[in-house]
């Protein structure tokens, strides 16, 4: 779902089209990043419960700001995951099998941010599993009125 900057991106991004059918319905998502691809932009477009603020948000003063407004700030971006958990808000981050070093290994959790609960790949490319683990515990934390 983001812009592709450097030649490992596609190890740790998830496009939005494989995201999709793992976002359980009756749930608000706002998308927190700047920039998007073209593809992610038309997609998000024919989707209902989804906003997008991108052109909108102009600095980390602006997404910060809708980070408080979440209840929780899922990300495959490290720039949002750190600026949402360094606020102390409720943050998931999704990682891939061969990390940023910052988030070490072999950890649920982050030394750094107790508020933050890291999923794995548990292998080169697994995102399936991590997406299908998250959209579980999203389910098993949703109020009883809306699961």
């Amino acid at each position: 779902m983001k812009e592709n900057r450097n030649g490992y991106d596609h190890h740790h991004s998830i496009a939005l089209s494989k995201i999709l059918p793992y976002l359980p319905s009756h749930i608000e998502y706002v998308c927190l990043l700047i920039k998007l691809q073209d593809v992610d932009i038309g997609l998000i477009a024919q989707q209902t419960g989804i906003e997008c603020f991108g052109d909108a948000l102009e600095d980390f003063t602006d997404t910060a700001t809708l980070c408080e407004l979440m209840d929780i700030v899922i990300s495959v971006e490290t720039i949002v995951a750190h600026l949402s958990a360094a606020f102390d808000k409720k943050t998931w981050m999704l990682l891939p099998y061969t990390p940023d070093w910052r988030w070490q290994l072999e950890r649920g959790d982050s030394p750094w941010y107790p508020c933050i609960q890291l999923y794995r790949q548990p292998s080169i490319g697994d995102w399936t599993s991590v997406l299908e683990k998250v959209r579980l515990y999203l389910i098993a934390s949703l109020p009883l009125h809306l699961a």
